[in-house]
Protein backbone atom coordinates (compact mmCIF):
# COMPACT_ATOMS: atom_id res chain seq x y z
CA UNK A 1 0.00 0.00 0.00
CA UNK A 2 2.81 2.41 0.89
CA UNK A 3 4.49 1.62 -2.39
CA UNK A 4 1.42 2.67 -4.38
CA UNK A 5 1.09 5.86 -2.36
CA UNK A 6 4.70 6.80 -3.16
CA UNK A 7 4.10 6.17 -6.85
CA UNK A 8 1.01 8.43 -6.83
CA UNK A 9 2.92 11.19 -5.05
CA UNK A 10 5.80 11.01 -7.51
CA UNK A 11 3.40 10.96 -10.46
CA UNK A 12 1.57 14.03 -9.17
CA UNK A 13 4.87 15.93 -8.96
CA UNK A 14 5.85 14.85 -12.48
CA UNK A 15 2.50 15.82 -13.95
CA UNK A 16 2.45 19.18 -12.18
CA UNK A 17 5.97 19.91 -13.45
CA UNK A 18 4.88 19.10 -17.00
CA UNK A 19 1.82 21.34 -16.66
CA UNK A 20 3.98 24.21 -15.38
CA UNK A 21 6.26 24.10 -18.45
CA UNK A 22 3.35 23.97 -20.91
CA UNK A 23 2.77 27.74 -20.89
CA UNK A 24 1.75 29.33 -24.19
CA UNK A 25 3.75 32.45 -24.90
CA UNK A 26 1.24 34.84 -26.43
CA UNK A 27 3.77 37.00 -28.27
CA UNK A 28 4.86 34.02 -30.37
CA UNK A 29 1.36 33.89 -31.86
CA UNK A 30 1.75 37.45 -33.17
CA UNK A 31 3.20 38.35 -36.57
CA UNK A 32 6.99 38.35 -36.62
CA UNK A 33 8.06 41.61 -38.27
CA UNK A 34 11.85 41.55 -38.04
CA UNK A 35 14.80 39.59 -36.70
CA UNK A 36 18.20 41.07 -35.88
CA UNK A 37 21.05 38.86 -34.71
CA UNK A 38 24.56 39.52 -33.45
CA UNK A 39 26.80 36.51 -34.11
CA UNK A 40 29.53 37.83 -31.79
CA UNK A 41 27.48 37.53 -28.58
CA UNK A 42 24.43 35.47 -29.70
CA UNK A 43 21.85 38.19 -28.93
CA UNK A 44 18.74 38.13 -31.13
CA UNK A 45 16.01 40.78 -31.26
CA UNK A 46 12.62 39.57 -32.47
CA UNK A 47 9.99 42.22 -33.18
CA UNK A 48 6.33 41.15 -33.19
CA UNK A 49 3.17 43.02 -34.15
CA UNK A 50 -0.17 41.77 -32.83
CA UNK A 51 -3.67 42.23 -34.23
CA UNK A 52 -4.31 45.22 -31.95
CA UNK A 53 -1.27 47.09 -33.27
CA UNK A 54 0.92 46.56 -30.21
CA UNK A 55 4.60 46.07 -30.84
CA UNK A 56 6.67 43.60 -28.82
CA UNK A 57 10.44 43.47 -28.84
CA UNK A 58 11.87 40.24 -27.49
CA UNK A 59 15.60 40.12 -26.76
CA UNK A 60 17.02 36.60 -26.52
CA UNK A 61 20.51 35.34 -25.84
CA UNK A 62 21.35 31.76 -26.75
CA UNK A 63 17.59 31.20 -27.17
CA UNK A 64 16.76 32.33 -23.63
CA UNK A 65 14.36 35.26 -23.31
CA UNK A 66 16.11 38.15 -21.53
CA UNK A 67 13.80 41.14 -22.04
CA UNK A 68 10.33 41.75 -23.51
CA UNK A 69 9.28 45.36 -24.16
CA UNK A 70 5.65 45.91 -25.19
CA UNK A 71 4.52 49.21 -26.70
CA UNK A 72 0.72 49.44 -26.50
CA UNK A 73 -1.62 51.71 -28.44
CA UNK A 74 -2.53 53.57 -25.25
CA UNK A 75 1.07 54.73 -24.87
CA UNK A 76 1.79 52.35 -22.01
CA UNK A 77 5.17 50.62 -22.13
CA UNK A 78 5.49 47.26 -20.38
CA UNK A 79 8.76 45.60 -19.43
CA UNK A 80 9.23 41.92 -18.64
CA UNK A 81 12.72 40.90 -17.58
CA UNK A 82 13.95 37.36 -17.07
CA UNK A 83 13.13 36.27 -13.55
CA UNK A 84 10.87 39.25 -12.83
CA UNK A 85 7.23 40.11 -13.33
CA UNK A 86 5.88 42.47 -15.95
CA UNK A 87 5.75 46.16 -14.99
CA UNK A 88 4.91 49.53 -16.51
CA UNK A 89 7.88 51.77 -17.31
CA UNK A 90 8.25 55.37 -18.43
CA UNK A 91 9.64 56.72 -21.68
CA UNK A 92 13.02 57.56 -20.13
CA UNK A 93 13.56 54.00 -18.94
CA UNK A 94 12.30 52.65 -22.27
CA UNK A 95 14.89 54.71 -24.14
CA UNK A 96 17.60 53.44 -21.78
CA UNK A 97 16.54 49.86 -22.45
CA UNK A 98 16.47 50.54 -26.20
CA UNK A 99 20.06 51.80 -26.01
CA UNK A 100 20.98 48.63 -24.06
CA UNK A 101 19.35 46.44 -26.72
CA UNK A 102 21.07 48.34 -29.53
CA UNK A 103 24.43 47.99 -27.80
CA UNK A 104 23.89 44.24 -27.38
CA UNK A 105 23.11 43.96 -31.09
CA UNK A 106 26.04 46.16 -32.11
CA UNK A 107 23.81 48.93 -33.49
CA UNK A 108 25.30 52.43 -33.03
CA UNK A 109 23.26 55.00 -31.09
CA UNK A 110 23.33 57.53 -33.90
CA UNK A 111 23.58 56.79 -37.60
CA UNK A 112 26.90 57.62 -39.19
CA UNK A 113 26.88 60.86 -41.19
CA UNK A 114 26.81 60.51 -44.94
CA UNK A 115 30.23 61.11 -46.40
CA UNK A 116 30.08 63.57 -49.25
CA UNK A 117 32.73 63.79 -51.88
CA UNK A 118 35.02 66.74 -51.51
CA UNK A 119 36.05 68.77 -54.47
CA UNK A 120 39.77 69.09 -54.70
CA UNK A 121 41.87 71.04 -57.10
CA UNK A 122 43.57 69.21 -59.87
Amino acid sequence: MKRHAIIWIVMSFVLSACAATDVVRTYERDDLVSVQHNDANSYTLLTYLDALGQTRQVLRRHGVCEIIVTYSLTGEILLKERGRGERVIGAVEASRITRHINAALGIPDEPEPVQRERLTSI
